[in-house]
């Protein structure tokens, strides 16, 4: 029985450590002539071949991508 309750415990905490490792990725894309912010750019994050997520930069260029491990 104690066991039992251990390896729950433990696969709880495994759990909270897992959301809370993820991340947010911020940025800013500009031009490199001009230093005009790029409309509606699309950004990836990408592992090997495969996109993991991304977004498209707002009217300032800004662009952020959530839950990233």
């Amino acid at each position: 029985m104690f066991r039992k309750v251990l390896l729950t415990i433990g696969l709880l905490l495994a759990a909270q450590v897992a959301v809370l490792a993820q991340g947010t990725l911020k940025g800013t894309i500009t031009d490199e002539k001009t230093g005009q912010p790029l409309i509606s750019a699309t950004v990836v994050v990408k592992q090997g071949d495969q996109i993991i997520s991304g977004a498209r930069t707002d009217f300032d260029g800004l662009y952020t991508i959530k839950g990233l491990q």
